[in-house]
Parts: structure tokens; sequence; C-alpha cells
């Protein structure tokens, strides 16, 4: 079985290789815009938060000393699983009615 790290090794590697190859560069970028498309439709707020967060740690990045934005970086990819999962949560449950009252 691959680990994580290798998986995600493998996937970079593939990414890296395309740098040769133009057109194939290109229609992986397609599909992956088609697959990320498809993932907003089924849920818009992915992109207001991707947009938001993303322009945030972009104003942010540039601050910080060069020794510092790997690890940012870094860390930026799990901080934005977590914070999306916590954000959506407190999004969706703003559109939650509250049960209503009993009748007595």
């Amino acid at each position: 079985m691959k680990t994580l790290k290798d998986i995600v090794d493998e996937h970079v590697a593939k990414k890296a290789a395309l740098a040769g190859d133009p057109e194939a560069m290109m229609r992986d970028a397609d599909e992956a815009k088609k697959r990320m498309d498809l993932r907003l439709k089924d849920d818009p707020s992915l992109h207001s938060f991707t947009r938001y967060y993303g322009e945030a740690m972009a104003a942010i990045l540039p601050m910080l000393p060069p020794t510092m934005q790997r690890m940012m970086l870094i860390d930026m990819l799990a901080v934005v699983v977590a914070e999306w999962e916590d954000i959506h949560l407190e999004y969706e449950n703003q559109l939650k009615t509250a049960p209503a009252p009993p009748v007595n």
C-alpha cells in the first residue's frame, strides 16, 4: 500500500512532468477546471470561501520573512481544510430554520 506521502509525491511529479508538454499541461488544466467547476456548482460557498481565504493569505504571505513562507504554505493547506469545515458548518447552521415552538 502506498503512503499518503508516496501518492502526493507521485501526483506532484506527474504535474511537474507536464511542464515539458504545454499541450498536455493545457489539457490537464482544462480537466481540472471542469472538475472544479462541477465542485463549485455543487457547493457555491466553496468558491466564496476559497476566494476570500486565498486573498487574505496572499496579502499575508509577502509580510513574512522568506524563511517562514514555506512553513506558512505547508501549514496553510492543513488550516484551510479545518477552516473550511468550521466556516461551512457555521454558514450552514445559519440557513437552518429554528424548530417550531410546541403547540399547546
